[in-house]
């Protein structure tokens, strides 16, 4: 009698493990992910940094290359600084540096952009004189917000189709693409701050109508890019404290 049982026993604790293999089996991959990196990719060199800890990156106006450095080398430096909302964002700091897209040869988006970050909220800080530079987009993101972080802060976005690999082409080359909002925060500490954006092909930003400016206490005023587009190519906005510039060329 006791054998029975204990055979019971065996055959109801087998059933249990395969039917919870098969539920496991069910589950998508995702669930499963890992949130404690992020990926970005900077002039089409894939970074895969970790959420909460900083990293330090110089990289090769000339070659085009990124590599991990010292903190005093750095001009691009990720997830360095205080993350605000949301606390998921990867926070990267430019340093008086211009970046290309460097494709290879390839012909997705990743390669051909400046800054490409399509998963995660970009907290891009800038400072100094910076530009970003892609064959089909200068930046493409999921959102963005953009903050000066010294006086000297300037910030050039260009889309160049121009740049493209043999054997690849871009009828049009974006400047900004954003599939959420796209932020201007000019800072608190900032007198003056502009941004230009270029294009090749006249293809200035996509999807979203609007850019958000922040000014004081988290106010935000809509700005249609038509306006910027209207009144020469220039939307100017000044307080008592601040003056914000985003230049259309």
């Amino acid at each position: 009698m006791k054998t029975i049982h204990r055979k019971h026993g065996i055959g109801r604790l087998v059933s249990f493990v395969l039917a919870f293999s098969m539920i496991f089996a069910m589950v998508p991959a995702t669930v499963f992910a890992d949130d404690t990196t992020q990926t970005i990719y900077i002039g089409g060199n894939e970074l895969t940094v970790k959420t909460n800890e900083a990293s330090y990156w110089k990289y090769n106006e000339g070659t085009g290359e990124i590599k991990a450095c010292s903190e005093a080398e750095a001009n691009v430096v990720i997830n360095a600084e205080t993350k605000h909302d949301p606390a998921s964002a990867i926070v990267v700091n430019l340093r008086n540096v211009k970046i290309y897209s460097n494709s290879g040869g390839e012909s997705e988006d990743c390669f051909n952009s400046g800054i490409y970050c399509p998963n995660t909220f970009l907290e891009l800080r800038i400072n100094g004189d910076c530009s970003i530079t892609g064959a089909r987009y200068g930046v493409y993101v999921n959102q963005i917000r953009i903050t000066p972080f010294d006086t000297a802060a300037k910030l050039t976005i260009t889309g160049d189709n121009n740049r493209a690999s043999i054997g690849t082409y871009f009828p049009e080359a974006c400047a900004l693409y954003s599939s959420g909002l796209i932020w201007f925060n000019p800072g608190c500490e900032h007198t003056d701050f502009s941004v230009i954006l270029r294009s090749s092909t006249k293809t200035l930003k996509q999807e979203k109508e609007n850019f958000f400016i922040t000014v004081q206490q988290h106010l935000f005023l809509p700005v249609p890019i038509c306006s910027a587009v209207m009144r020469q190519n220039i939307f100017r906005m000044k307080t008592a404290t601040l003056i914000l510039e985003i230049r259309v060329r």
